[in-house]
């Protein structure tokens, strides 16, 4: 990501919402907060920039599921 945006993201396999957890991520110059993941689980999430445009024309009210996912396995 190459511009200021926050990331709304869940960790309970629910989509994720304007009501999710949320990350705030500064810039190219200046480090994201930090999200520790410590036991297996399924991260959702969408971004939306500074002008409210969001990732991938998600719907964040909707019910389709094109919000961005990954599953991550601690061992």
């Amino acid at each position: 990501m190459s511009e200021p945006a926050t990331i709304y993201y869940t960790l309970d396999g629910c989509r994720p919402t304007y009501d999710s957890p949320k990350l705030q991520l500064s810039g190219t110059r200046e480090g994201a907060e930090s999200l520790l993941i410590d036991r297996t689980t399924t991260l959702k999430w969408f971004a939306v920039d500074a002008c409210g445009n969001i990732e991938n024309n998600y719907n964040p009210v909707g019910t389709k599921k094109n919000y961005r996912s990954e599953t991550y396995v601690i061992k």
